[in-house]
Parts: structure tokens; sequence; C-alpha cells
């Protein structure tokens, strides 16, 4: 594939007139023109501006066949990857927030009506899982339709956004913190478990922050979930399997020895554990 047919592929997927690129590369339409139609080249200047603004190296524009798609596929592509970051982000709230209104509801029914806080529980867990089964599922068929090795996005587009992931992952990480603190001064006013409750709701919004922006890191660079699905599926399954055990452990550490305080310590240690299940995956892959 020539240079001049990359030009023009990437100028019509931006929806640039040959005037309106020859104007953000601060030059002529004619000289434009004459690239588009291999009668001239750009010299080394104007094709590391040219690399700048559709986001593909001087390599990749002299020597490769790009697989450019049109507009309209990458608003596609951007609106579904927006709302499936959301809702994942949401599903695995609800997940944590399910286990911190458990804990709450406990403190306050006590053992006599256990039924309840029971149901809370398991009513925000199936929401939780059920938000990311379905959006796990759309996920997996709308990737199909995504040509291989397309690229929507421009060094530009991810420069702008690894601004919003960093403020993200800080927002996100600053709850976890502010989540521990929580701890301390929450179990000098309250009961235990309604300190725990608190610092797992914090600890929930800061979660949905890391994963929300962590999808949309991944949307930005083309790192499509399914594409790994059956491995993400097997540390699924075994970090579900860690905080259901864990969720198991502390009901009876509470309701058959009445240790509620220290027992809620299964949780942190089954969070890390699904951590390092996630670790060692990666190294595998």
């Amino acid at each position: 594939m020539k240079f001049e047919e990359n030009l023009v592929k990437l100028r019509k997927s931006k929806g640039l007139s040959q005037e309106e690129l020859a104007e953000k590369l601060d030059v002529s339409r004619q000289t434009v023109y004459k690239w588009e139609s291999g009668q001239s080249y750009p010299e080394l200047d104007r094709l590391v501006m040219i690399s700048k603004h559709f986001g593909y190296t001087i390599d990749e524009l002299l020597n490769k066949d790009l697989a450019i798609s049109d507009d309209g596929m990458k608003i596609k592509y951007d609106r579904f990857y927006n709302r499936y970051s959301f809702f994942t982000a949401f599903g695995v709230f609800f997940i944590i927030l399910a286990v911190a209104a458990m804990l709450a509801l406990f403190a306050l029914y006590k053992e006599e009506k256990y039924y309840i806080p029971l149901t809370v529980f398991f009513v925000l867990l199936l929401i939780g899982i059920s938000i990311l089964i379905a959006f796990g599922i759309q996920a997996d068929y709308f990737n199909k339709t995504i040509p291989k090795d397309t690229d929507f996005y421009t060094l530009e587009e991810r420069e702008i956004f690894s601004k919003k992931y960093a403020i993200g992952i800080i927002v996100g990480i600053g709850c976890l913190f502010l989540a521990i603190v929580s701890l301390f001064f929450s179990m000098a006013a309250f009961p235990a478990l309604y300190a725990v409750a608190l610092m797992l709701a914090i600890i929930a919004v800061g979660v949905f922050f890391l994963v929300y922006f962590g999808c949309l890191d991944a949307k930005y660079k083309m790192q499509h979930p399914v594409r790994n699905r059956h491995e993400n599926e097997k540390v699924g399954k075994i970090s579900s399997v860690v905080m259901l055990s864990a969720v198991i452990i502390y009901l009876i550490i509470g309701f058959v020895f009445e240790k509620w305080h220290p027992g809620w310590v299964v949780f942190p240690i089954g969070g890390i554990a699904c951590g390092i299940v996630e670790v060692i995956a990666k190294k595998e892959q």
C-alpha cells in the first residue's frame, strides 16, 4: 500500500477535505493533492505532523496497508464502550455495596431477623452480577463486528483522555485511602459492623472509578475484553468462588462463634487473593 492511498483513506475517515487537511498541516491544497496523487511526497517535518495528527507511525504510513474504518463505526464503538464501561463499573459497585448493606443490616436487626440482611445482600448481588453478565454478552457480540487491527483514535485523542484517566485513577485511589481512614474514626463512634459497612461503601465508590476509567483506558487502547475471554472467564470464576467463600466464612464466624468484629478480616484477605490470581493470570498470558 502506497503512502498516497493511506493518506486519502485517513483524510476521508476524519471527514476532512484536501483544503482542511492542508490548513492543519500548514501547506497548500495543491501540495496535499500532489501527495495524494503520488506526484510528490511530504518532507520529514510534514510526515511527523501527519503521523501525530492521525496517530500512526511514519513506518505505518509509508509501508503498511492501514485498516481504517469510517467515522460511523467509530461513533458506534465509542458509544457502546462508554456505556459498557459505566455499567461494568456499576455492576462491580453493586456487588461490593451488597456486602456493605448486609453488614449494616446485621448490625441493625441483629440475629433475630437475619433473613432481611441476607435478602438484601442476594438481591444487590444478583443485580450486580446480572449487569456484568448482560454487558459481557453484548461486548462479546459487538467485538465480532470490529475488523481486526482497527484503530479509531489519534494520538491527540489519547493524550486528552490520559489526563482524565489520571484524575479518575487518583480519585479512585483516594476513595480507598478515605475508606481506611474512615474505619479508624468510625470504630470509635459506631458499632463495628456499621464502621466496616461504611468502609466498604466508600471502597465501592473508589472501585467504581477505578473500573470505569480502567475500561475506558482499554477502549482507547483498543484492548477488547472479550479477545481474552477464556482467560478472563477463568479468573472471574476463581475470584467469584474466593469472595463467595469469604462471605460464607464470615457468616459462619458471626452466627456460630459470634465473632462479627474480627470476622470481617476475611474480606480484605479475599480481595488480596483475587488480586494475586489476576496478577498470576496476566503473567501466564
